[in-house]
């Protein structure tokens, strides 16, 4: 079967740029409106009001990444499995990992979203927004050790280097891949005992040594178990590569996950900032929503192809937008306090701001775009990892 029968020949799926560009929409418009929001510190994270939770899981979106990244490296590798390029696709996997978690520490330092220390009310920020909100330029080293989707995309894509080709060796390659996902979710009790010495190494300073342990266990997005949506997503990726459409029950699967995880979460005691088994419950149900998110994507577009839709541009710089979101943010932010102190005492205005963000960065990928997202972070990336099939095909 032609494994390219939903879209052009090549080696991208275009239909995965739309779902990032969705997937990028939501994450500003969630950052923007719950760190603008006045009364964030007033919430009680152990008991909190339904619709902050509701919030609180939702704002989670990096595992969505991972399942992209996940099944795109997966579908390119698989491909070119039997024709190999002149490079060695998992010293590239591996050297794009490392790039990542490089890019984590700038990000961190420079653009992040803020830190947000509810016991004390002291909000570590980003040498950046810390600039634009006071003033003055500070950091703290823990930002440097908090966790990001970058220190957890880059770890999920060397442990891709390191299976991959294992995987790709089994006749039953998706149920190998997934079995694999289950068993890194089952990692997931590792954090348990493990998060407090992170904690403890954080709180002794001893900053080296919980970096080293932060990408598995720390928050928001511990490789326990989050590595488990990488491998979800090379299952997808293996089905497309091999049969041109997404695994067939891979919506039984996202089902009962999306089952467990609503389960625990009614279940357990709700608690949106520690380490318990309702933040485990959470990551199942994390799981099944994109699990099912990217089966019915793939499923309906198949591979796409390349088009001017504003979500398939968003995607192809959903980098970029990552980046730099928390600083227009911040400086809107600070326009409208000078303007209108007290603007965003209420969850409606922060919604709205959220809202504006999100349509705002449309505007700008629609603008980008035109110069062939020249000076982006992607048009770098394609420059420094040739082969990079990031910005494949553009139509301006």
């Amino acid at each position: 079967m032609d494994t390219r029968r939903n879209g052009p020949t090549g080696t991208r799926l275009h239909s995965m740029d739309t779902q990032k560009g969705t997937a990028i929409l939501a994450l500003v418009f969630l950052h923007c409106a719950v760190y603008n929001f006045a009364g964030l510190s007033s919430v009680d994270l152990e008991n909190p009001p339904f619709f902050v939770a509701v919030i609180g899981v939702m704002v989670l979106w990096g595992g969505l990444f991972a399942v992209m990244s996940g099944l795109v490296n997966t579908y390119r590798f698989d491909l070119r499995r039997e024709d190999p390029p002149s490079w060695n696709p998992r010293r590239r996997l591996f050297l794009v990992g490392l790039s990542l978690i490089l890019l984590h520490l700038v990000y961190s330092a420079l653009t992040s979203p803020p830190a947000l220390d509810f016991e004390t009310g002291n909000h570590d920020y980003a040498l950046i927004p810390h600039l634009i909100r006071y003033g003055t330029l500070e950091l703290s080293p823990r930002r440097l050790v908090e966790g990001t989707a970058l220190l957890m995309l880059g770890p999920n894509l060397m442990l891709l280097a390191l299976f991959l080709p294992f995987l790709a060796r089994r006749k039953r390659v998706v149920l190998a891949s997934s079995l694999l996902a289950l068993a890194f979710m089952a990692t997931g009790l590792l954090r348990f005992p493990l998060f407090p010495v992170f904690e403890a190494l954080v709180s002794e300073g001893r900053y080296a040594a919980a970096f080293l342990l932060s990408p598995f266990v720390g928050n928001p997005y511990p490789v326990l178990p989050y590595a488990a949506f990488g491998f979800a997503g090379a299952a997808f990726g293996f089905s497309m590569a091999r049969t041109g459409r997404p695994p067939q029950l891979a919506w039984a699967t996202g089902a009962a996950l999306l089952v467990l995880g609503v389960a625990g979460v009614m279940h357990f005691p709700t608690n949106l900032y520690g380490v318990d088994y309702f933040w485990y419950a959470k990551v199942f149900l994390e799981l099944g929503v994109f699990v099912l998110i990217t089966w019915t994507v793939l499923r309906v577009a198949g591979a796409g192809r390349p088009t001017r839709h504003i979500l398939q541009r968003m995607g192809r710089m959903s980098l970029t937008v990552y980046l730099l979101q928390i600083p227009l943010s911040e400086l809107l932010a600070a326009g409208l306090t000078a303007l209108f102190p007290g603007w965003n005492d209420t969850v409606g205005a922060a919604v709205i701001f959220g809202v504006g963000n999100a349509a705002m960065w449309m505007g700008i990928a629609a603008l980008w775009s035109r110069a062939g997202y020249r000076f982006t972070v992607e048009h770098l990336w394609v420059t420094v990892f040739r082969g990079s099939t990031k910005l494949e095909e553009v139509r301006g």
